[in-house]
């Protein structure tokens, strides 16, 4: 099986206009498929070309604060192994498993409140709002939802890590009772006192943690950023699109050897 990552900013970081042109990389990506050559690599492939992307993602060295434009690279119009070159044969051999975080964002169209998604909240639709009450609350969108849309209408299988608690380091849980604490330690001597138990107690995973399983469980990882000269990104350094998840997440990745793309629209 074959996981390909797609991820990247939430919808208030990209232009109104984003959605449909997000929806089309996805599909392109997804749709491309598992190929392998005949060395025997495997690798995901998607037909498109000049799109501004990283390979791999490493980007240029930060200089001040001066705009530093991206490498571009125009793909082939023909499947080719990136490690052994265009002219070894490949085939197509399955579809990809899309793995993405479940963006867990959610907004209010009636009173504007943005909150924590539940799991069980539709991808497209309304719930009812916690802070007004009205059924005007959907899920904000951003690059895990509209890539999941995408994967849902090619009929593809998924592996969607959500987070567990709204923030960035995890939270613990005691294996007895509800208590919560953000120190698993504290957690620890809790069972130990109260419930005289041991062992490890339940982690209730943050963004990094979500983020983390993301970047061991894929094969290939997409982050596709909106293309903003004047937005700055603090975990590449460089000035070309927002700070996003997305972007730790595939470096995450890439630390782990994992291959991984940037690409920019």
């Amino acid at each position: 099986m074959f996981k390909a990552g797609i991820v990247g900013p939430e919808e208030s970081k990209w232009p109104k206009d984003a959605e449909k042109k997000v929806k089309e990389v996805a599909e392109l990506i997804l749709k491309g498929g598992v190929w392998r050559c005949s060395n025997n690599h495997q690798f995901n492939w998607f037909p498109t070309q000049n799109l501004k992307i990283t390979e791999p993602m490493k980007l240029p060295e930060r200089k001040g604060f001066d705009w530093l434009p991206r490498p571009s690279l125009s793909i082939p119009p023909l499947p080719h192994c990136r490690i052994c070159g265009p002219e070894i044969k490949v085939v197509r051999i399955a579809e990809v498993t899309f793995v993405s975080g479940g963006c867990p964002v959610s907004k209010c169209d009636n009173c504007g409140k943005r909150s924590f998604s539940d799991i069980s909240d539709p991808l497209v639709g309304y719930v009812t709002c916690e802070f007004c009450g009205q059924k005007k609350k959907r899920r904000a969108g951003g690059v895990d939802i509209w890539s999941e849309e995408v994967a849902d209408q090619l009929g593809l299988q998924k592996e969607i890590h959500h987070p567990q608690v709204n923030r960035w380091p995890s939270m613990w849980k005691c294996r007895e009772c509800n208590f919560v604490h953000f120190s698993s330690g504290y957690v620890f001597s809790h069972q130990a006192h109260f419930h005289g138990i041991e062992g490890t107690p339940i982690e209730l995973k943050g963004f990094k943690a979500r983020n983390i399983d993301i970047a061991k469980t894929i094969d290939v990882g997409y982050c596709l950023v909106p293309d903003i000269s004047t937005s700055f990104c603090s975990h590449h350094q460089i000035y070309g699109h927002p700070t996003n998840g997305g972007c730790w997440t595939m470096l995450t990745a890439e630390n782990l050897g994992k291959e991984v793309h940037l690409i920019a629209i």
